[in-house]
């Protein structure tokens, strides 16, 4: 075991943004403003107004950050206009929105992801391609294809690109993924990218769905996507490190005093450690062990763990954290915390 010892005291250090669920769509919020169906135009955000409602694939991110100039100006119509919903979501990916494959340089591999029609029409959906990366901070970035160092987007084929899914139906979009050659050896660890799955609203310009629907003044469109990771494992020369890039004590009125834990992966490859704390007192005598929850960590991504300490009363403990990615690699970090 790896231990990094870390002897000083810690005062609250602001919170990390972190812990949501993968398996929900992602959401983005666009105003839409039309005087006929023929004349619709649709007002884009060009801020940040993707939010994660949890899901695994995806590592949280933060609310919709109500200072953003896009927000200042939906609040706005919010309380000057009457405005209607004009969508909800049907379209279900149906299994686990993160594909996982073990693949030598020079192999292909090929996999389904099902796209499921919850309702009662039918229902369309778009599928494009973007990489993926995440932060502490609750940041998520789905940038170009290719944008990240070990993006695996340019060896992914996919078909459909568009469909049509009839109420209550599923129809399945496949993939292919092409491992180039690798004559030097130089290729190692874990490489990945995202197909991400959009409702594609009935009123929308995108739709090809003939809709009845009168006219809309003012309105808000719920677009709904579902980001699916398309992982490639390389097992030669894998790389497994953990560092500990932040600690802090949490004390806010909405929630229980609390360690949170930043850990980064410094590796090469993907890992889906195990992590807990063990809480000892003054006298050496070990108080508690707390259970972290497992989530997917990428090389040069990073997660935060929260770890509740209300239970404790006032004094000063001694907290050994620890990161366990399976076989000999476990990491460790010990932390002097006065409560």
């Amino acid at each position: 075991m790896t231990y990094v010892n870390s002897n000083a005291q810690f005062s609250q250090i602001g919170l990390f943004n972190s812990d949501s669920p993968p398996a929900l769509p992602l959401r983005a919020y666009s105003v839409l403003a039309a005087t006929s169906r023929q004349s619709e135009k649709r007002i884009n955000n060009t801020n940040n107004l993707d939010c994660q409602l949890e899901a695994t694939m995806l590592q949280p991110v933060a609310p919709i950050a109500s200072n953003s100039l896009a927000m200042k100006i939906l609040l706005s119509l919010l309380t000057s206009l009457t405005f209607a919903t004009i969508s909800t979501a049907q379209i279900a990916v149906i299994g686990s929105l993160a594909h996982d494959n073990d693949a030598a340089p020079g192999a292909r591999y090929s996999g389904t992801v099902e796209l499921h029609n919850n309702g009662t029409e039918s229902r369309q959906a778009k599928i494009f391609q973007t990489d993926y990366s995440f932060n502490y901070e609750g940041a998520n970035s789905f940038d170009a294809p290719g944008s990240v160092d070990r993006s695996n987007a340019n060896w992914v084929t996919f078909n459909p690109s568009f469909v049509t899914i009839p109420p209550g139906e599923s129809v399945p979009v496949a993939y292919e993924v092409v491992v180039p050659s690798d004559t030097v050896g130089a290729m190692a660890g874990s490489y990945w990218s995202v197909l991400m799955i959009e409702d594609v609203p009935a009123d929308s310009p995108e739709s090809t769905i003939k809709t009845n629907r009168e006219e809309i003044q003012v309105g808000i469109r719920e677009v709904f996507r579902y980001a699916v990771q398309i992982a490639t494992h390389i097992r030669t020369h894998e790389e497994f490190n953990i560092e500990f890039i932040g600690v802090g004590l949490v004390n806010e009125t909405d929630q229980p005093r609390s360690l949170r834990v930043a850990v980064a992966n410094a590796g090469n490859a993907f890992v889906r450690p195990d992590v807990w704390i063990e809480v000892f007192d003054g006298a050496g005598k070990k108080r508690a062990k707390i259970d972290g929850k497992a989530a997917r960590l990428y090389p040069e991504t990073s997660v935060s763990h929260l770890f509740d300490l209300s239970g404790f009363e006032a004094g000063e403990y001694e907290v050994l954290v620890v990161v366990d990615a399976g076989d000999d690699n476990v990491f460790g970090a010990q932390y002097s915390v006065a409560l």
